[in-house]
């Protein structure tokens, strides 16, 4: 499996049956994935203490954490991860991020007390030459890991004849994959401040819209990002960013803004229209079809809740 195939066919389930009520056993490989879009993290952080994986999903827990800070000004989903985690673990955990020297948004996280609201004061209320800093850390993320203009492949021909594998997995070199693992982090959370306070960026038109140049990992952290910018984007200019966009959109994209009620009832049959009109290719497992039923269901029976 990889992030996409985990999204797909993992990700989307668990976020429709959290939203309908439905019993569903956690499973410990897809623990980050659970993380990522929970509506109920304190409790999931309870359930999964025990599950193997749970000192590892540590960076997807932290970044929820920032994301109820910056977006809602709650401090307790930040109390929960570190009672979950300990203060040890959170406190290593941010030693370790990597940046560019000098920024802002880097420095700032180190420093913040999760216990004291008017620490975030810079990130909330003023960001100021914060924003700046958010915009390089993205434009470098853009560049370098979605554009590839800064990211190591491997060769496929010679990793085939060395390992006689084509494990696609394996596009992005180990010492790649450690590097955007490190800087992650910092990346979310720039973009967390850039949404915040520069929704109309076009940077953020471009991590929603800018295909991963590689098979993304299992935990699918740049695929999170790319679902957070794609919400946000809905957020700012409705419907229309859809419309206008709709070749370069991911299915699974769509499917998900529809659960998070990101797309309106009220779009829901131009959306419809150009989905009829597209076809019924499969796209990653995702296809029109399963978007449809999924808005005659949605439309019927339940709304939506927003995260």
């Amino acid at each position: 499996m990889c992030g996409y195939c985990i999204e797909g066919g993992v990700l989307l389930d668990f976020i429709e049956r959290e939203l309908t009520g439905e019993p569903q056993a956690l499973d410990n490989n897809f623990l980050p994935n659970y993380l990522q879009e929970t509506m109920h993290l304190p409790e999931v952080l309870k359930q999964t203490q025990d599950f193997a994986n749970f000192p590892w999903s540590l960076k997807a827990a932290l970044c929820r954490a920032w994301d109820d800070w910056v977006t809602a000004g709650r401090g307790d989903t930040a109390a929960s991860v570190e009672q979950a985690y300990g203060e040890r673990a959170v406190a290593a955990f941010l030693d370790a991020l990597e940046g560019e020297p000098g920024n802002r948004v880097q420095a700032l996280i180190k420093r913040l007390d999760y216990r004291d609201p008017s620490a975030w004061d810079p990130v909330t209320s003023h960001p100021g030459s914060l924003l700046d800093d958010a915009e390089s850390t993205l434009r470098g993320y853009r560049d370098g890991w979605l554009l590839g203009q800064a990211k190591e492949f491997s060769d496929p021909a010679a990793r085939l004849r060395k390992t006689g594998s084509m494990d696609p997995l394996a596009d992005t070199t180990p010492a790649g994959c450690r590097r955007f693992d490190a800087s992650f982090p910092v990346v979310f959370f720039a973009f967390l401040v850039l949404a915040k306070h520069g929704n109309r960026s076009a940077l953020l038109q471009d991590l929603a819209l800018i295909p991963l140049p590689a098979v993304p990992s299992f935990e699918g952290y740049d695929l999170w990002l790319q679902r957070k910018a794609f919400i946000t984007c809905l957020s700012t200019y409705g419907i229309p960013f859809v419309l206008d966009n709709f070749e370069r959109i991911r299915y699974e994209l769509l499917y998900y803004a529809i659960l998070r009620q990101a797309i309106r009832k009220d779009d829901y049959p131009a959306l419809s229209e150009r989905l009829a009109a597209a076809g019924y290719e499969v796209i990653l497992g995702v296809d029109a079809d399963s978007l449809l039923q999924l808005m005659a269901r949605w439309g019927k029976s339940h709304a939506g809740t927003a995260l």
